[in-house]
């Protein structure tokens, strides 16, 4: 079991072991790398956050050039339960890891929306030393069955810590299907901003219709 703690300062408690060190005389290259069984529980001292992943599995392969990494687990978060899967080339320089096309989907269920499938993909670069992400041409697509409706929100850019993640422009559109009655609904976003006091949006441009 691992247990990762964010600070109340916004630090990880393992945050040193993922910056860069002085060379030594001593080198370990590994090729692959498989984690099976573990359980991980972070633990938000920020806002009070606990979650868990259960059965998590990690498969990277080829890491001393193009890696290719594989990843899945059960997160249970106030009750509920998520399977998520992840699959990403990636290269790593020094504290760089570049990801030029990653797929993400997220699964779990709820008495109000019934299924709930969440896919994401795009590009992303994670610099371990500041712990700060970049991403470009993001999508997310979200379906749910009860009732039936999708919904996809489309940033060509984001920047994010572990604190907040925000983004100079972003859409989203989509539609929810009701009994006999389709609405469609589209909104423009700018200078948009996600953090642990909510969602916030400069300006925005909405349209909502049904048929």
């Amino acid at each position: 079991q691992l247990t990762v703690v964010r600070q109340t300062d916004g630090s990880l408690n393992f945050a040193d072991l993922l910056r860069s060190r002085p060379s030594s005389k001593f080198m370990f290259n590994l090729d692959s790398l498989a984690i099976n069984g573990t359980r991980l529980e972070y633990q938000d001292r920020v806002n009070g956050q606990l979650l868990k992943l259960e059965d998590a599995s990690l498969l990277a392969e080829e890491l001393r050039a193009n890696a290719q990494m594989t990843f899945g687990g059960r997160l249970q978060s106030g009750g509920r339960l998520v399977n998520l899967s992840l699959t990403a080339p990636f290269t790593r320089n020094d504290d760089q890891i570049d990801i030029p096309q990653f797929s993400a989907s997220a699964i779990s269920s709820s008495e109000e929306l019934g299924e709930i499938r969440v896919n994401a993909s795009g590009k992303l670069q994670l610099n371990l030393a500041t712990l700060l992400a970049q991403g470009e041409a993001l999508k997310v697509a979200i379906d749910t069955t009860k009732p039936g409706s999708h919904s996809e929100i489309l940033i060509p850019t984001v920047s994010a810590s572990l604190s907040e993640l925000s983004t100079p422009a972003a859409s989203l559109s989509g539609n929810i299907r009701y009994q006999r009655t389709q609405y469609r609904f589209s909104s423009r976003l700018a200078q948009l901003q996600l953090n642990q006091n909510g969602l916030f949006a400069a300006s925005s441009n909405n349209d909502f219709s049904w048929s």
